[in-house]
């Protein structure tokens, strides 16, 4: 038995990127991604979507990486703290919803020696309304969910700031909550719903004619990626930077985060690997800065942190192409 708990009910006070992005219906303990309908797919097209996002940035910021990249309808950007204090204006039919919020699920075990497990989540989803039933205790919404972006907590900067409950975190505990993975996000979530394509971010992915182009092309790293430990049983201590990339056979670049994303919002086209540690599952993801597009993306089960044979793997896959 799951039992659901929201953390955030009026202003969020909490996505290397990745928030990593599932296109349908996405079920995370399946691993699974339901295809949208078609017949969703047209009625978004006909909905303005209503983005509820946490005020870390304005309102124009967040207007400025979404006029050129959300093309499959029109849009309004409010905050979490709006959206509540207004929910009846905004969450009606007539509109599509993409809201930012954290949750966890409890999961139960039978076997009363083992202690419960609680996975934490911090998502983007866009859904669409298909009926509001008002009762006398509450209104419940049916919902269409059509795509769910995941976002990776910044682990070692909880626990240096020792947030033992995630309850007051804020967007900046997000190791990918940033503009440029933003907008990347939102360009790889509107062009595969324009086409109808699906997309389940735990499946294995690997585009071999854009892999190709790494042999000669520079793979761009970040800093706290290849230095630090990120992950949920990571600390802040250094490591060696060529103790990981000496694994990496081909030719590569090492930024800071912030670097990383200034290039995406200057429109630069380069190829940028991404980790995301959804629980105690691991992605590794590569993304064209420019369009947004995977061109490569694996998980791992029960695996924590970046490792040598990650990028070992990688660079077997780059060689195969």
């Amino acid at each position: 038995m799951k039992k659901i708990f929201l953390l955030f009910l009026f202003i969020i006070t909490t996505v290397n990127v990745f928030a990593q992005v599932g296109i349908g219906e996405v079920n995370y303990f399946n691993e699974s991604s339901k295809k949208n309908k078609q017949k969703d797919i047209d009625r978004l097209k006909t909905k303005k979507t209503i983005f509820v996002l946490p005020d870390i940035y304005s309102i124009k910021e967040y207007d400025e990486i979404l006029s050129g990249t959300w093309k499959i309808n029109q849009y309004e950007v409010i905050t979490t703290q709006e959206f509540y204090n207004n929910i009846t204006k905004y969450k009606i039919t007539s509109n599509a919803i993409a809201q930012f919020y954290g949750y966890s699920l409890i999961t139960k075990h039978q076997d009363i020696s083992r202690s419960d497990t609680e996975h934490i989540f911090f998502v983007l989803r866009l859904y669409l309304i298909d009926d509001i039933n008002v009762k006398k205790k509450e209104t419940v919404y049916e919902q269409t969910y059509l795509s769910t972006a995941f976002f990776t907590l910044d682990y070692p900067q909880l626990s240096k700031e020792k947030i033992v409950k995630l309850l007051d975190a804020k967007p900046k505990h997000l190791y990918n909550y940033k503009l440029g993975y933003l907008k990347n996000y939102f360009q790889k979530i509107n062009n595969d719903l324009v086409n109808n394509s699906n997309f389940n971010c735990f499946d294995e992915f690997k585009n071999k004619e854009k892999l190709k182009e790494l042999k000669t092309k520079k793979l761009v790293f970040t800093d706290e990626i290849v230095r630090k430990n990120l992950s949920v049983t990571g600390n802040l201590d250094n490591r060696e930077e060529d103790d990981l990339l000496s694994k990496y056979e081909f030719d590569n670049e090492v930024i800071s985060i912030d670097e990383l994303n200034k290039r995406i919002l200057n429109n630069e086209e380069f190829y940028y690997f991404t980790y995301s540690q959804i629980n105690a599952k691991k992605i590794l993801t590569i993304t064209n800065s420019k369009t947004g597009e995977v061109i490569y993306n694996y998980m791992n089960r029960m695996s924590f942190n970046i490792k040598r044979k990650d990028f070992k793997q990688i660079s077997n896959e780059i060689s195969k192409s």
